[in-house]
């Protein structure tokens, strides 16, 4: 993760919680095991969310 700025990592974080938010709209068909993989996708992207004003943040601060 440090070989990419934070524009990148931003970036990347939106792309996950598109993808996170299609499998959420596909959640009414999916398996058991497909359900409990969704909710850790969608753990993970809140994880990514949350930490995102701290990655600008720091940014800010050492830029």
């Amino acid at each position: 993760m440090l070989r990419y700025d934070v524009d990148e990592l931003l970036d990347q974080v939106n792309d996950f919680t598109t993808f996170a938010e299609d499998l959420r709209a596909s959640s009414w068909r999916l398996t058991n095991k497909e359900l409990r993989f969704m909710e850790a996708v969608m753990h993970f992207q809140g994880e990514l969310t949350s930490d995102a004003p701290f990655i600008e943040a720091v940014e800010d601060a050492h830029s």
